[in-house]
């Protein structure tokens, strides 16, 4: 690696980079060195979640694998339970130096992005630049604030996989092993497997690009240097294998995902109707979330179509002057905090996928030089970059969704694990890391290219002139800003004349703004003040970029004619990224999102006048919070089990009910409400609400300043059944729920028929079962019957790691009322158990420990070989 200073050593001038860094990082979160915390939705979300989980560990020092405070009850797989076996997850504590979110998911993406463009040879200057154009890109910010922090953290080990791809490809396959294998082993441990997935299609993208190059080995197609089909094999297996290793400390996590994710909404479903016979998510859920075409060029310009949902307008804004004249000052300056501003194809958006100008005018830059190129061996080859560039390309189509259902379609119908997966604009990740990294690579490699012409011509004693690199450099640059700027170009002109910026929304602008409360006689005046702002957004932000395109280009034209030296032109690029990135990221994450750890704690446990009635009830049940969005909710588990909650891996059985039973049923008890509540309306309204009498939902909040509604039909915690009603499908199983009487029958699915051929439940009026002690993974129940009885569990069958007991006696369960437990029980006094012991955490656990100790070792012999070799 090149360094731009001989006087310092090499981790000298690494060490000032990554210092400067952290500086520049703290300075845009200082509200952290004032003790203060990010305030992110999400994370909200998961402490409502997780609070019993939490609360179990601190209380037990052990996990609680089942929780019921969410959707009647769930394995918390993926919730917050923590694997001690992996032994990567202290690792990561310990790369990250301790630092907390958002700083250490940054923090790594520098790193990461840092050690990539050093092993491609990019001095460690522009690296830097490089680094932080990567880890200071927008989308990044904004998932951070929502709270997304598994997935940025995965996104930042991306660059150091690939950094040991290209080590292993360029035969140093000892260095190339151990990082592939410890930033692999780490990513899988910081659990989005969406963003690993979509990495994967860039590890191919590069295979393919060493394949070819060890195929064709001319001296042009140098990336790999110079690699024959030995070496491709061999460092190919190398990887697969390091791959394979790298699942070992992950394997508790990966198994328990597995199991589970085949009962979830990505699992098969077993209704006739359902779109998913095979396994997966329903098409029009998972592409719900696809960018739109034209969207697309929000990575040059982040507000072109309007930004997030919710912006904050200035007080030039029209909207503030239509406002102001209309309401008067005060309510103009509250109103403009949260405008409508997005008019894109997304249900609703926290911000653009901003990529930067610039750094789409380096990549652009980077592809016309590689594919310009005279057989000059100094940049990028074009079998390297038209592979990335393919691999870029594709995963902005498939962005697309369903807005290029030809191509989204044939992905998730044919390609492996693909439907398990929603939010398809998430796959721009890979522009995201392919645009900088291509684009830097370039940058560096020009420097390299007229710094080795300058060195020829001194030991000629010839004067350095424009040479063949030069005037590839020269003519590229002027063909990609050509491309670069005309595109936002057309942006701008469209702002002018073929853009309608209205919002295509069924109701479009006219129903949103009527859902904020505006008064008819406003709506049409806030629409046409809405699209000047909107178009004024895109016509400043379209004129920045023009600016940093304009300036990165002239750096560049400046160093190649001599102008100015690499150093300086390192410095305009810097300055281009800091400016540009930092202005645009304090639109979306900044000071205000960050509270004090009191107040952030008094938002997690605060209560209303309906939980502290609920809360005085000290016994086992479930609350309907209908004052929420139920199913978009986690907060009301911080207090109760709910019935409701939030999470993206739902139970599908769990889900199917809710879509054909429970949100029906709420319906109807609101409508009931509606028409007044006395006692004998009120029973008549839960005797219409099966399901949620079967899941114990002992309370209705309603409204949070009121006290709650009891359900007096509300079935409990357990209890016996006098009839068996037998339903031949899962179709039959779901449509039986909508007209029974829980506490009379059970309905048992053909599968489980088995369990009670020849039984008739007994009705004995004086049987009784109730629990009595209640633990996350270990329920308690104690019976009483003059007979042999079938008793009903109001707890969520589960079939991977509930064992069930009578009297210590380990005794078979099965599943009733679509997603219930049941159990025979003899007659007489006994003491029942249930206790979740899932093998692929228990076993799962003790291989991911030996797993970790043995990829450490491996990793360690590795670089032990390494350093040996280079001796």
């Amino acid at each position: 690696m090149a360094t731009s200073n001989k006087q310092f050593p090499q981790w000298a001038i690494h060490l000032f980079m990554i210092g400067a860094f952290a500086a520049l990082m703290f300075l845009y979160f200082s509200p952290i060195l004032q003790g203060k915390v990010i305030y992110q939705g999400d994370i909200v979300q998961n402490r409502g979640m997780a609070k019993e989980l939490n609360d179990f560990r601190d209380a037990t020092g052990k996990e609680a694998l089942w929780t019921d405070a969410m959707f009647g009850g769930m394995p918390t797989f993926q919730i917050s339970t923590v694997y001690p076996g992996n032994l990567f997850a202290s690792i990561e504590k310990i790369l990250t130096l301790g630092l907390s979110s958002p700083l250490k998911q940054i923090f790594m993406m520098f790193m990461c992005f840092y050690l990539l463009l050093c092993v491609c040879r990019v001095r460690p200057t522009l690296s830097a630049v490089g680094a932080f154009a990567f880890a200071f890109s927008s989308y990044f910010f904004i998932i951070l604030e929502a709270g997304h922090n598994t997935k940025a953290m995965v996104s930042a080990y991306i660059p150091a996989i690939i950094a040991g791809t290209i080590l292993a490809y360029r035969g140093n396959y000892g260095w190339g092993a151990a990082i592939t294998l410890l930033a692999l082993a780490l990513q899988i441990n910081a659990n989005h497997l969406q963003i690993t997935y979509y990495m994967g299609i860039i590890l191919l993208g590069i295979a393919i690009a060493a394949a070819i190059e060890a195929l064709v080995k001319k001296e042009s197609q140098n990336f790999f240097d110079n690699i024959d089909m030995s070496r491709f094999v061999k460092a190919s297996l190398i990887l697969i294998f390091s791959a394979g290793l790298a699942v070992l400390p992950n394997v508790s996590r990966l198994w328990t995902t597995y199991e589970y994710t085949e009962v979830t909404m990505r699992g098969k479903s077993e209704l006739s109707s359902a779109e998913s016979k095979t396994g997966g998510l329903d098409k029009e859920y998972a592409f719900r979330w696809s960018y739109g075409v034209g969207e697309t060029f929000n990575i040059m310009v982040p507000n072109m179509y309007g930004g997030a949902s919710g912006s904050p307008l200035s007080e030039k804004s029209a909207c503030y002057e239509y406002l102001k004249t209309k309401f008067g000052d005060q309510t103009a300056k509250q109103v403009i905090n949260q405008m409508p501003t997005y008019w894109g194809d997304q249900p609703f958006t926290s911000g653009p996928t901003y990529i930067g100008a610039a750094i789409v005018f380096l990549f652009i830059f980077a592809m016309v030089l590689a594919f310009m190129q005279k057989g000059n061996s100094h940049f990028l080859s074009a079998t390297f970059a038209a592979s990335m560039l393919g691999v870029t390309l594709l995963g902005i189509m498939l962005s697309w969704g369903r807005h290029f259902p030809a191509l989204s379609h044939l992905f998730f119908d044919y390609l492996p694990l693909y439907n398990k997966f929603r939010a398809v604009a998430m796959i721009l990740v890979i522009a995201q890391f392919m645009m900088p990294f291509l684009g830097f690579l370039a940058v560096g490699q020009v420097i390299d290219a007229l710094q080795n012409d300058d060195n020829n011509a001194v030991k000629k004693g010839e004067t350095p002139v424009l040479s063949l690199a030069a005037n590839d450099i020269l003519g590229a640059l002027k063909i990609s800003a050509g491309i670069a700027l005309g595109i936002v170009a057309i942006i701008l002109l469209g702002g002018y004349m073929i853009f309608d910026f209205v919002n295509p929304a069924e109701g479009g602008d006219s129903a949103v703004l009527a859902q904020m409360g505006f008064p008819k006689d406003a709506i049409t005046g806030m629409v046409s003040a809405l699209i000047d702002d909107r178009r004024s957004m895109l016509v400043m932000d379209a004129l920045r970029g023009l600016l940093w395109i304009a300036a990165s280009a002239g750096a560049i034209w400046a160093f190649v004619n001599r102008k100015i030296s690499a150093n300086a032109m390192t410095i305009v690029l810097g300055l281009v990224m800091l400016i540009d990135f930092w202005t645009v990221n304090k639109r979306y994450l900044n000071d205000d999102n960050f509270k004090s750890k009191s107040e952030y704690q008094r938002i997690l446990s605060q209560t209303t006048p309906a939980d502290d009635a609920i809360l005085k009830d000290k016994s086992h049940f479930r609350v309907l919070n209908m004052a929420v969005n139920t199913f978009n909710d986690a907060l009301t588990s911080y207090h109760h089990k709910s019935v409701g909650g939030y999470h993206p891996a739902k139970l599908r059985r769990y889900q199917d009910m809710i879509e054909s039973n429970i949100q029906p049923e709420m319906q109807t008890l609101g409508a009931s409400l509606q028409k007044g509540a006395t006692d004998s309306t009120i029973r008549l309204a839960f005797s219409k609400t099966p399901v949620l009498n079967m899941m114990d939902a002992k309370y209705i909040i309603y409204n949070k300043e009121a006290a709650p509604l009891p359900n007096p039909l509300a079935c409990g915690n357990a209890w016996f059944v006098s009839e068996i009603k037998n339903a031949e499908n899962a179709d039959a199983e779901l449509a039986a729920l909508k007209a029974f009487d829980p506490k009379k029958t059970a309905i048992i699915a053909k599968e489980f028929a088995q369990s009670v051929a020849g039984f008739t439940p007994s009705a004995d009026s004086a049987a009784n079962i109730k629990m009595t002690e209640y633990k996350a993974n270990h329920l308690t129940y104690e019976s009483n019957s003059s007979k042999e009885g079938l008793a009903i569990f109001s707890e969520i069958y589960y079939a991977k790691g509930w064992k069930a007991s009578i009297d210590g006696k380990e005794v078979p369960h099965f599943r009733a009322d679509y997603v219930l437990r049941a159990m025979r029980i003899p007659a007489g006094k006994h003491t029942i158990i249930f206790s979740f012991e899932p093998e692929s955490y228990i076993t799962g656990e003790k291989y991911a420990l030996m797993g970790s100790i043995l990829v450490l070792l491996l990793i360690a012999g590795a670089i032990f070989w390494e350093v040996r070799r280079k001796k």
